[in-house]
């Protein structure tokens, strides 16, 4: 590995966004695992270690959230002098349903740490599933109308370089430009599709869809690494 790629990973791990994508993924793989043990009656030993390192990386990340959910609602007051209303709509429906879901997820991390055992935790945690699915909602109507807008941009500047091939010149701007908006476009693809299959995670957990245990768990291995792939292309490149 060369020197460039390992200060790439250094400066990603160094965010807090790439530590809880690693993080996030790595807890998917082991709950793949648990799911493809059970399946295969796995030994108990095996199955309670997989479970802890499952569990202890899951409340590692919402230790490391518990400041997130004022940054989101910040955020979300932030988006609210967005001129597009459509946009800012979303934008703060993205923002404020993750802070909720956020501090929730602080108090199952009181439960779940032993610090204090609260009661109807089960009611708590239906809700911030519902939450996740409301944010992650919004962010798919957002993204998808940014990506809508992008296209059309496409559109106009591939029209501006065709007219201007027809009078003799050449446009390096508006290729430069055309270079940029498809980087956009693939991301915002990207996006749209790690939210989706996150989607169907939080349809299951709320009980909307019903599939195995296995294949929910495959889907989460997907999109984690898509969402640490989307990461890394924001903060490096």
């Amino acid at each position: 590995m060369n020197t460039p790629t390992i200060d790439k990973c250094i400066k990603f791990m160094n965010t807090a966004g790439g530590r809880d994508k690693v993080n996030a993924t790595v807890q998917m793989f082991f709950r793949f695992l648990i799911q493809y043990n059970k399946r295969y009656d796995s030994s108990e030993d095996l199955l309670r270690f997989l479970n802890c390192c499952s569990s202890n990386i899951g409340n590692g990340r919402k230790f490391i959230r518990l400041g997130v959910p004022i940054e989101n609602m910040r955020g979300a007051s932030k988006a609210l002098f967005t001129k597009d209303q459509f946009l800012k709509y979303c934008l703060v429906g993205t923002g404020t349903f993750t802070a909720f879901r956020y501090t929730l997820d602080m108090i199952q991390w009181i439960h779940s740490s032993g610090i204090q055992k609260i009661r109807g935790i089960k009611t708590y945690t239906k809700w911030a599933n519902y939450f996740w699915l409301y944010a992650l909602l919004f962010n798919i109507a957002g993204e998808s109308y940014k990506l809508f807008s992008t296209l059309k941009k496409i559109i106009i500047i591939k029209q501006n370089i065709k007219d201007s091939q027809n009078n003799g010149e050449i446009n390096t701007k508006a290729f430069k430009e055309l270079i940029y908006q498809r980087k956009i476009r693939k991301l915002g693809t990207e996006v749209i599709l790690q939210q989706s299959l996150e989607t169907v995670d939080a349809l299951c957990a709320l009980g909307y869809a019903k599939l195995t245990p296995l294949t929910v768990s495959a889907i989460g291995i997907l999109y984690t690494m898509l969402g640490t792939h989307i990461c890394w292309s924001k903060i490096i490149t």
